[in-house]
């Protein structure tokens, strides 16, 4: 098996990140390549990184190739990552098969740099059959995750029966797979069946629609497909039990993926929809060089900052530059 150019690969999640011309240049000669995106997401303390190098451990034993994506809470100023909990997973670093690497969400309201898919995409283009995005928190705000990952594993423990009070809607939007980590705790079984009743045809959290549930009985929710199970596992991270159950699960759940007819659709549409963000993102950076230099530009910009033109105004001089006719 032919290992990973480290050094390169380095460079150029660098230059993504700092959003150098030269570094998204290469990135767009690049070849598409082929991979499975796994996200995963949960509260602080929930056993993500770890639960994420028990996913490695079994993808390196098979062969694969694995790059991570851990994404840190960052300030917005200084843009520096936390490196965290990450030093669970640095027991591959001598790995030339596995790359790891953390990444600031910038403010990312959704908790994920901009940065991220052309990180995936670089580790796709270098050979990785496998990328684990792991993300920061759970909820609403978090399903940024859903347009990155083919499958979502949300990490909870027995404690987090709170958080799932006001955050369900969104838990069961991003969830492909439920975990309840930690589970040598008081309260892990309760907890797996609190999620079913949760979600079980609107019971909400009625106690007797929590009882009349077996051991292990699957989710529900309407998918772009149909109706979909969705697994709760118990784990313990920390000694490996029930680690092969969630890795079985989540084949499982990219088999489906790949299968799907509603998820491609979803899918093409991400991807559409993401076209348009590098459309944004390139202009509105070149419009930002160009005021600096052109006069028109910057006369425009002063009658804005002066309160002369309204930016709608303004933007009907702008069309004389790029002409996609009229709405």
């Amino acid at each position: 098996m032919p290992s990973i150019d480290v050094r390169s690969l380095a460079r150029l999640i660098t230059g993504i990140e700092s959003r150098e011309p030269s570094a998204l240049r290469k990135l767009s000669s690049l070849p598409v390549g082929e991979k499975s995106v796994i996200g995963i997401t949960g509260p602080p303390g929930a056993g993500k990184s770890t639960l994420a190098d028990g996913i490695i451990k079994i993808l390196r034993k098979k062969g694969e190739k694995v790059g991570v994506v851990a994404i840190d809470p960052s300030s917005p100023f200084s843009g520096g990552a936390l490196l965290g909990d990450r030093i669970r997973m640095q027991g591959h670093a001598g790995d030339k098969g596995v790359f790891i690497r953390s990444v600031g969400s910038r403010g990312s309201h959704g908790g994920l740099s901009r940065a991220t898919r052309d990180i995936v995409r670089a580790f796709a283009a270098y050979g990785m059959d496998y990328v684990i995005v792991e993300t920061v928190g759970v909820g609403q705000t978090e399903l940024d995750i859903m347009e990155i990952a083919d499958v979502t594993v949300v990490i909870l423990v027995p404690e987090s029966g709170d958080m799932i009070q006001t955050m369900k809607a969104g838990l069961l939007e991003i969830a492909d797979i439920f975990v309840v980590n930690k589970a040598d705790r008081n309260g892990a079984e309760q907890m797996k069946n609190w999620l079913v009743g949760m979600f079980d045809t609107g019971a909400g959290l009625d106690a007797e629609a929590v009882k009349h549930h077996g051991k292990n009985p699957p989710l529900k929710k309407e998918g772009e497909g149909g109706f979909n199970d969705i697994p709760v596992i118990l784990t313990r991270a920390n000694t490996g039990r029930g680690v092969s159950e969630l890795f079985e699960a989540i084949g499982e759940r990219l088999n489906f993926v790949k299968s799907d007819e509603g998820r491609k659709k979803r899918r093409q549409e991400i991807l559409r929809q993401e076209f348009f963000e590098v459309c944004a993102e390139e202009f509105k950076e070149k419009l930002a060089f160009e005021s600096a230099r052109d006069k028109n530009l910057k006369t425009l910009l002063a009658d804005i900052e002066s309160g002369k033109k309204n930016p709608y105004e303004a933007l009907k001089v702008i069309d004389k530059f790029v002409k996609f006719g009229k709405r």
